[in-house]
């Protein structure tokens, strides 16, 4: 989050302040990548810990007999792949970042033909597939506790 605010919201309120891009063409390229890095990667811990609730309700036995570097070897395979898009971005069109006066903040444009198809199934990848984990593993938690303690 701390990450999430000098990257997103300390810029957009200077852009606002000065009603433009203050800070130059190589910033405005660079700005997303944090910003997509850190939003991915905290949806993707958010739904990793979801999930492990779970397990660790079903199976609370051999949840017991998991260990610091496998949880720390989850978490850094999040992150990883939390680099998707930052990597994506790089690859395919790295000068493809514009200004956008609508929201004050550098966001790439998408203009590259390769985007055509690859921005739908990564929306779907990274985007809803995650958000519906988070959604069915928080209702199925909520679920177990109304059985667990019904009042």
């Amino acid at each position: 989050d701390l990450i999430l605010a000098l990257t997103y919201v300390m810029p957009s309120f200077a852009s606002l302040i000065s009603d433009g891009w203050p800070f130059g063409r190589v910033s405005c390229y660079l700005q997303p990548y944090p910003v997509w890095l850190c939003c991915q990667g905290s949806m993707f811990l958010i739904c990793g810990m979801t999930s492990t609730k779970i397990v660790q309700l079903k199976y609370p036995l051999r949840a017991r007999s998991w260990s610091k570097k496998q949880a720390h070897r989850i978490c850094a395979g999040i992150w990883v792949l939390a680099l998707y898009y930052p990597i994506c971005f790089l690859s395919i069109d790295p000068d493809d970042a514009a200004f956008d006066y609508r929201v004050y903040f550098c966001n790439p444009t998408f203009s590259s033909p390769q985007w055509r198809l690859l921005l739908p199934i990564s929306f779907l990848a990274i985007g809803v597939i995650p958000n519906f984990i988070i959604l069915v593993t928080t209702i199925f938690l909520l679920y177990k506790s109304e059985e667990v303690h019904p009042e």
